[in-house]
């Protein structure tokens, strides 16, 4: 590997991603196309449309500024001389990695913050997205610095401690070590992480309740709590997800979601979030990640053991920070081609949880309730086909209304 493969690797992983931008911005016409008239009246495709555009500018502008720093910094050799400085100023392995990478995320937190307030107090803002306070921001941005450290310290020690001491079977015990780590943070991010950003409280008995309830009798779902989350405090856009694994399933609704939806809308959302759990796609989704980290941990040890980045990177020492930095570069277009592949299966379990909600009687429901999510969201409901191949988790909202259509048909 030498310098120049670095920085073309950089400027490729941002060229693929403008081009992608360009192609998704250039989907949106002056004037609301006829497949849209379901989704958008006139004025709101107009604001869609021009939210939209001042996105993409700030998008734009934030990456090409992310770019030339970055790629600065890389030329100058700056980022070995951190490290070479922050190895000679503390002790080399865990504490000089730690250090690294902690100044690393400042820097980068540092820098996208400017064009994160714009994103937030100025264009969510003047559409009325956004509920965030100043005083919320800087909450949030505390409490997330706060827990990123501790996460991330935690994998990062752990991954060097691993590998200074685990020899050949380095890569067994770190797969083992992160694989468990995912497991626990879907167990505790409802009960313990959420609440630390949004005040959660259990759905009041009522009619919204035993219409939920009801279903999920008739499909022999098993739910523990349902929670109504705050999410207005934040953003007026709406949203619900099923969290758990096993028999204590927990379901949140963002109480816009429930002032924005009648009941039945509200099940149909619950009923394609139980299509998830019918089809065991939260377990799929495990191994699938489990699988993906064990070819990036392969992929790190043959790159570490066939290189050194140090003298690259302008350090006159080759550690395991330089070397996890340097990957995280090089991984990028793979990145890119792995994620398209989990993508795919991702977009399909989105259909098939569509299409459970249809057969359990609330396809027509459902589909009321995406078009008044895309329209209330300012959702892009006809993305670019490449943009949807390398980008798009779930299926966009006019391929979602015509499969469940055609169930309805049939």
């Amino acid at each position: 590997m030498s310098l120049t493969l670095l920085v073309v690797i950089v400027f490729f992983n941002y060229l693929i991603n403008q081009i992608i931008r360009v192609l998704d911005n250039n989907r949106w016409k002056a004037n609301r196309p006829d497949q849209y008239k379901d989704i958008y009246d006139e004025e709101s495709y107009k604001n869609s449309l021009k939210y939209h555009k001042l996105t993409f500018r700030n998008s734009i502008l934030s990456d090409s500024f992310s770019l030339i720093v970055v790629v600065t910094l890389i030329a100058t050799g700056l980022f070995g001389k951190l490290d070479q400085y922050l190895n000679e100023l503390f002790s080399p392995g865990i504490p000089a990695a730690l250090s690294f990478f902690a100044v690393i995320s400042i820097g980068s937190f540092l820098l996208n913050l400017p064009f994160e307030i714009y994103q937030t107090f100025s264009i969510e803002e003047r559409f009325g997205f956004n509920k965030v306070t100043p005083g919320l921001f800087i909450s949030d941005c505390l409490k997330t610095t706060v827990i990123a450290s501790i996460l991330g310290g935690i994998l990062i020690s752990g991954f060097v401690y691993l590998y200074e001491t685990a020899g050949s079977t380095f890569c067994v015990y770190t797969w083992l070590s992160i694989g468990i780590l995912m497991l626990v943070g879907n167990l505790i991010y409802v009960p313990l992480i959420l609440p630390l950003f949004n005040k959660l409280e259990k759905l009041p008995e009522g009619d919204l309740k035993f219409a939920i309830k009801n279903y999920c009798h008739q499909n022999n779902f098993p739910v523990h709590d349902i929670y109504i989350m705050d999410g207005s405090k934040r953003s007026t856009k709406a949203n619900a997800f099923l969290s758990g694994i096993g028999p204590k399933k927990k379901i949140v609704l963002f109480d816009t979601l429930i002032s924005s939806h009648n009941n039945d809308e509200i099940v149909a959302v619950l009923a394609h979030e139980v299509g998830h759990n019918k089809h065991h796609h939260v377990s799929k989704g495990l191994f699938q990640g489990m699988l993906q980290l064990a070819f990036v941990i392969w992929l790190f040890a043959w790159f570490i053991d066939n290189q050194t980045v140090g003298m690259i990177l302008g350090s006159e020492i080759n550690t395991i920070e330089l070397a996890l930095f340097a990957f995280g570069i090089v991984y990028s277009p793979f990145s890119l081609i792995v994620g398209a592949l989990f993508n795919y299966f991702s977009r399909k379990h989105e259909y098939e949880a569509d299409m459970y909600a249809a057969l359990t009687s609330y396809g027509t429901e459902l589909k009321s309730a995406l078009l008044k999510l895309s329209s209330k969201n300012f959702s892009n409901p006809d993305p670019h086909p490449l943009s949807v191949f390398f980008k798009y988790s779930h299926p966009t909202t006019l391929q979602r209304i015509r499969r469940i259509d055609k169930a309805l048909d049939t």
